[in-house]
Order: structure tokens, then C-alpha cells, then sequence
């Protein structure tokens, strides 16, 4: 029976068998889940604004930028639901190219957060609170990139 013994210490046991979603993935699935329906809505809308266009008749000095605006928002959603959709085909089969997908995934919400800050002080309609709020959104999609760099769970959870 000398033989038939496992070794079981540490060093042998590279990854956990982690569940699919679990930890901090739930708030992570959590935020997809929000951001691809946002991501419709907004489609959605703008959709139908630009096609009705009533109004986007109205006169301003910054009248100029908003249909312009608008489909550029409108591409950069549906470049999300498509950065969304390759997270969750490649979540679903675990697949270990998810982490750096994630990252490119949130590097790409950092860049649409702060396009949309350049576009409020554009037409000048920034405010302290906006500000404010799209600096606490960067931070928090810092330490999602961290989380996925570092995380053993991560790593345990995309395996093949």
C-alpha cells in the first residue's frame, strides 16, 4: 500500500475548485449584469431620439455636439454589451483568458467615464458632484483591475 498514497500537502494543490460565481465575482456579475442593461436602454433611447429627433431640433450654442454626442455614446455602449457578452461566453466556460479580458473590459470603462467627463466640461455643464463621482468611479475600477490581477480566486475560478 506504500504506493497507493496521495500527497496532499500544499505544494501539490495549485487551485481550489472554486464555484463559478462566488466572493467578489458576485458583485462583479452584479455590475455586468446593470451595465449591459444600461447599455440597451441607452441604445434604446438614443435609438429613438435620433430617429424621431424632435428634440434635437432645439437651438443651442452646444446643439452642434449632442447628435454627435449621442452616436458616439451609443457606439461605445455597444461596444460594452460586446465586452460583456465575451465575459460572460467565457465565464460560463471558465476560461483563464476571462481575467485579462475583465481588465481590458474595465480599462475600456475607465476610458467611456472619462470620455464623458471630457464631453460635460466640453459643453460646459460640469459640476463638482460629477466630477466627484466619475473620480470615485475610476477608483473603484482600479481596484477591480488589482482584484483581477491578484486574486487567487480568480485564478482558482478560470482554469481552463
Amino acid at each position: 500500500m506504500d504506493g497507493d498514497h496521495m500527497d496532499v500537502s500544499d505544494d501539490s494543490i495549485k487551485t481550489r475548485d472554486y464555484n463559478l460565481i462566488g466572493g467578489w465575482l458576485i458583485l462583479f456579475g452584479l455590475s455586468l449584469l446593470f451595465s449591459i442593461l444600461s447599455s440597451i436602454g441607452y441604445i434604446k433611447s438614443t435609438a429613438l431620439l435620433l430617429i424621431f429627433g424632435e428634440l434635437l431640433k432645439y437651438k443651442s450654442e452646444h446643439s452642434l455636439y449632442v447628435r454627435e454626442m449621442m452616436i458616439y455614446e451609443s457606439i461605445l455602449h455597444l461596444v460594452n454589451i460586446s465586452f460583456i457578452i465575451s465575459i460572460i461566453i467565457n465565464w460560463v466556460k471558465r476560461k483563464r483568458k476571462m481575467k485579462k479580458i475583465a481588465i481590458y473590459y474595465i480599462l475600456f470603462a475607465i476610458f467611456f467615464a472619462l470620455s464623458e467627463l471630457v464631453y460635460s466640461i466640453i459643453i460646459d455643464l460640469i459640476s463638482v458632484n460629477y466630477l466627484l463621482s466619475t473620480l470615485f468611479q475610476v477608483i473603484l475600477m482600479t481596484i477591480w483591475i488589482i482584484y483581477f490581477a491578484r486574486s487567487k480566486r480568480v485564478n482558482g475560478t478560470f482554469v481552463n
